[in-house]
């Protein structure tokens, strides 16, 4: 064979190496997602080529640090999604050439919880995408992702592994869009590269209510741990942790750990709230941030007034409306943080939270459940005009005399409609002021005929510019008991009190609901023909048996 042949035979040979080898990568890799930009944030089900390699996307965006609610190192992040399909993941579409310590950072998207989600390796070269699951192997636990609270959490595996080698993260799926998480700033390591294991602190990130001792550990046998708390990155000219630290005031804690031998770790971080005490809602108010939709960012606010409850109800989120003597507030869980329930009448203090503000409208995402003082107070509602509207935002009102412009006799309130209102001190503008019941909410008065005026017990709320108002129950509106009182019917000639009980006598079965004052139903039965008797503690009531409505008072 000539030199010449043997030659060109070595260098098609080279060639055909470079070409097979072209989607393996032996150094180390580093991933933040900064490049390319994308036009379009929506990467679902897409090929997506960066600085490290092709990736391969699903049920996944690719945002821009625009808004808070995305968390990212630097500009871009991708953004997985809790969506209905056989698994979400990013994943390589190539192979490393051999691994040691694969890193990356999260959080959760918005307020929202984040779910949960895993690693997964390929040693065998598997396709990233969800419909494959041969030849992924699941890597260490699955980590429960919290709502956001300040700080990323760091996820660090040791794979030790010489040969080829792919990964990709995996979210579970929940078929709920809210469950999204963050993922940024993926790292591995060459194999045979050991790294310093990432430091972990005696007091993760929380809202304190007293002074915290933290301390700082990393597993790496003699690991100097060097720290800041201004939440600067912490390198080995930062501070060298030695003792415990103090901490009293609100403080971001980051810190690494370096040893010989080893690469550093990643940055560990630790926010730690003191939330501003605020003794009355009307002071809460003030506070809201000027921007539309956005929130107080990492500074909580602690109630340490006394409110009562003016209604709560549960759409998508848990809601309640709360009033002191000073305004009123509403407290919006979208966090889900809240286990308890209260109702109508509830003195509750010390809630703590981000106070937003939602379209103009003061809200409150709490942290944790609220003291509850006692039950069963009244709020007496202020009797105000739709002209003084602005003074008196999430407070108990009452409007006398108020129009209802779709009123012709036949038309029936529905949930989530706005209909156009007026008074003596304010012509219908349905852009200014509506009367609606909140989405997701169900009220005894929808399906009945609405009046064409009326004295209407409501609660003011607002989206931009507008004025929302809504009525609790059917009691709170009082054309409406009015019309139905007007309807006795024969089948309940009675009802009234005796001996510490509600007397019905009716000619047919009947259902019945009573009420208290507040509005909160107590009980709902059904009574049989004849006489009825249905014990009570001594109070005020409103019963409602079929089409009649009374007040009995119980003693």
């Amino acid at each position: 064979m000539s030199k010449r042949i043997y030659s060109l035979k070595i260098t098609t040979l080279a060639l055909l190496l470079i070409a097979l080898c072209s989607n393996i990568k032996a150094a180390k890799l580093s991933e933040g997602f900064e490049s390319p930009s994308a036009s379009s944030t929506t990467n679902n089900g897409a090929s997506i080529t960066y600085p490290s390699g092709i990736w391969w996307t699903n049920g996944i965006t690719k945002p821009t640090n625009a808004t808070p609610n995305d968390r990212s190192n630097g500009l871009y992040s991708m953004r997985m999604r809790g969506l209905a399909g056989p698994l979400n993941t990013l994943g390589m579409k190539f192979d490393k050439a051999g691994a040691g310590v694969l890193s990356f950072v999260y959080g959760s998207y918005s307020n929202h919880r984040g779910g949960k989600l895993w690693l997964e390796k390929s040693t065998t070269g598997a396709d990233p995408a969800p419909t494959v699951t041969a030849g992924w192997e699941k890597v260490g636990d699955t980590i429960t992702v919290g709502s956001w609270l300040g700080t990323h959490g760091v996820a660090s595996y040791n794979i030790n592994y010489s040969g080829n080698i792919r990964f990709r993260i995996v979210m579970k799926v929940t078929s709920d869009a809210n469950t999204q998480v963050n993922i940024d700033d993926i790292e591995v390591t060459d194999y045979g590269v050991d790294q310093a294991a990432t430091p972990q602190f005696s007091t993760v990130t929380s809202v304190c209510s007293a002074p915290q001792s933290v301390s700082l550990t990393s597993s790496t046998p003699g690991a100097a741990i060097y720290y800041t708390t201004d939440g600067s990155t912490p390198t080995t000219a930062s501070a060298l942790y030695s003792t415990p630290l103090q901490i009293s005031a609100t403080t971001t804690l980051k810190a690494i750990a370096a040893v010989a031998g080893k690469e550093d770790s990643r940055v560990n971080a630790s926010a730690l709230y003191f939330p501003i005490e605020v003794s009355t809602l009307s002071a809460l108010q003030a506070l809201i941030p000027t921007a539309t939709t956005s929130a107080t960012g990492s500074v909580y606010y602690k109630y340490t007034g006394e409110a009562i409850v003016t209604q709560s109800y549960k759409g998508t989120y848990y809601v309640v409306h709360l009033q002191d003597a000073t305004g009123g507030f509403m407290v919006y869980d979208n966090l889900k943080n809240l286990t308890q329930t209260y109702a109508v009448g509830d003195k509750v203090t010390g809630f703590v939270g981000l106070l937003t503000n939602y379209y103009s409208l003061p809200e409150i995402y709490p942290y944790a459940d609220f003291t509850k003082l006692s039950s069963g107070n009244t709020v007496t509602p202020k009797e105000i005009t739709l002209s003084q509207l602005a003074d008196n935002l999430l407070c108990l009102v009452k409007i006398k005399d108020l129009n209802f412009a779709e009123a012709n006799g036949t038309i029936a309130f529905n949930p989530n409609t706005p209909y156009t209102i007026s008074d003596a001190t304010k012509a219908a503008d349905a852009a200014a002021y509506v009367f609606k019941s909140p989405t997701g909410m169900t009220i005894d008065y929808q399906s009945k005929i609405i009046p064409a005026k009326s004295d209407v017990v409501c609660l003011v709320s607002r989206y931009t510019t507008k004025y929302e108002l809504f009525s609790r129950n059917l009691q709170d509106i009082t054309a409406l008991v009015s019309a139905v009182k007007s309807t006795i019917a024969p089948t309940i000639p009675r009802i009234y009190s005796e001996s510490s009980a509600i007397m019905l006598e009716s000619a047919v079965t009947t259902d019945v609901s009573v009420y208290s004052t507040t509005g909160t139903e107590v009980i709902s039965t059904t009574v049989t023909a004849g006489k009825s008797r249905i014990p009570m503690t001594k109070g005020l009531y409103v019963v409602k048996a079929g089409d009649t409505v009374a007040k009995v008072l119980v003693k």
